[in-house]
């Protein structure tokens, strides 16, 4: 019986270390195409690209290159600002993309355009804040944490509105450095 079960642990052990072997990683980096060495924060999506965070542009990878998208100053259908915080998919599969001093943006997948939330077009003071962390939960809120303003929830509609709070009895004055939801639960850290 005990040669039994050592054959079955060796055995055992054997695929486990075969398997440990197969495992294999690429190095991508700036010679493959990513606009900086940096990245502040990587995001897979619900279609497997991976998107990179830098401070010279939102990065998609498809597993063999890379698209830089990066603020056009002429072209109001870029994103706001190169220097990328955060990203997150809301449930319809448009990325949410938080800035640093742009405040947030949405690219939307069936367009490829990217929507800019600032305080002219959609009365809300959060168009030049910072963005350190950016979630979207199921009841189509948008929930952003700041450097220096707290936490803030918005919620985009037709009328192109948006319902902006500040959430100063959570935060007072402190910064939120990550926001994580999962079913019914939201951790702000």
């Amino acid at each position: 019986m005990r040669i039994k079960t050592l054959l079955l642990l060796l055995w055992s052990t054997c695929n486990v270390l075969t398997a440990i072997g197969q495992i294999k990683f690429n190095h991508i980096g700036t010679q493959q195409g990513l606009s900086q060495s940096t990245a502040f924060n990587i995001f897979q999506d619900s279609r497997g690209f991976l998107w990179f965070a830098t401070s010279d542009g939102l990065n998609k990878y498809d597993g063999y290159r890379f698209t830089v998208y990066r603020h056009e100053f002429d072209k109001p259908n870029s994103i706001s600002s190169s220097n990328i915080s955060c990203i997150t998919e809301d449930f319809e599969g448009n990325l949410w993309i938080g800035t640093i001093n742009g405040g947030v943006n949405k690219l939307e997948v069936k367009t490829g355009k990217f929507i800019r939330y600032d305080s002219d077009k959609y009365h809300a003071n959060i168009g030049n804040r910072s963005i350190s962390g950016i979630i979207a939960t199921r009841d189509h809120k948008i929930w952003a944490a700041t450097y220096g303003y707290g936490l803030l929830t918005f919620v985009p509609s037709p009328q192109i509105y948006i319902d902006f709070c500040f959430y100063a009895c959570i935060v007072t004055g402190k910064q939120i450095g990550r926001a994580s939801c999962r079913e019914r639960v939201c951790l702000y850290v």
